[in-house]
């Protein structure tokens, strides 16, 4: 389900205030907000689009291990709702390297949902390049926290994979509770890191679309975790 661009409240994509700039489409859950952004598009859409952080298709996903304590932790720490960041990395012929994960602070968490203006997303955006002049915004993470006796898992959404973009990566983590504690593996099989945390059972898996809009699976790893 879309969130209003002006205040980031759920709304139905039946919703009559809607409107589209450079091919986005913006939905409003009323005429008050669709109004105060016609009156200031710039403070709530994207000046430019990107640069895509890679054009061929990986076929691999590395975490550092700071990322990858940066992303369990914030995922954890916000369990039962949705945790929601950024990363920072390079891409190496078929390998994504993705050296930080960093957790949006301002965004709106429901169980199912999380979001953040666009504006503020490009304002970040323009900050780590600053920061990391060396590194590129390689694309983000989200968490599909277990709601009540639901257990989820770390299959994107219908409305997950329209707003991705061609040319980034995205990882999605299931997180379910558990009564055991499981070691920290790569899976070949299923080309998903999990582990436990505590009690909280987390699986990591990355995506991508291709040219043409299809979803691709790849696999996460951690070669770090191997020299333990």
């Amino acid at each position: 389900m879309p969130t209003c661009a002006v205040c980031l409240m759920k709304v139905s994509r039946e919703v009559k205030f809607r409107t589209e700039i450079k091919k986005r489409t913006y939905y409003f859950c009323s005429s008050r907000c669709l109004m105060q952004f016609q009156k200031t598009p710039e403070k709530y859409s994207p000046v430019h689009i990107r640069t895509p952080a890679f054009v061929g298709i990986p076929s691999r996903v590395h975490l550092s291990q700071s990322a990858f304590t940066a992303l369990i932790l914030s995922v954890a720490e916000i369990f039962k709702k949705e945790a929601m960041g950024y990363l920072l990395g390079n891409c190496k012929g078929e390998v994504v390297e993705i050296d930080h994960a960093i957790p949006f602070q301002t965004g709106k968490r429901g169980y199912t949902y999380s979001a953040v203006s666009l504006r503020r997303l490009e304002w970040v955006r323009d900050l780590t390049e600053r920061i990391h002049p060396g590194l590129q915004w390689i694309g983000d993470y989200h968490s599909h926290p277990q709601h009540g006796n639901v257990l989820r898992l770390h299959l994107p959404s219908i409305l997950d994979v329209e707003d991705m973009e061609p040319g980034y990566v995205y990882l999605v983590i299931s997180v379910n509770e558990v009564q055991v504690c499981l070691p920290w593996r790569t899976s070949r099989k299923r080309g998903t890191l999990a582990g436990t945390l505590g009690k909280l059972r987390m699986e990591i898996a990355g995506y991508c679309l291709d040219k043409e809009q299809n979803l691709r699976r790849l696999e996460v790893d951690a070669p770090w975790l191997k020299r333990k």
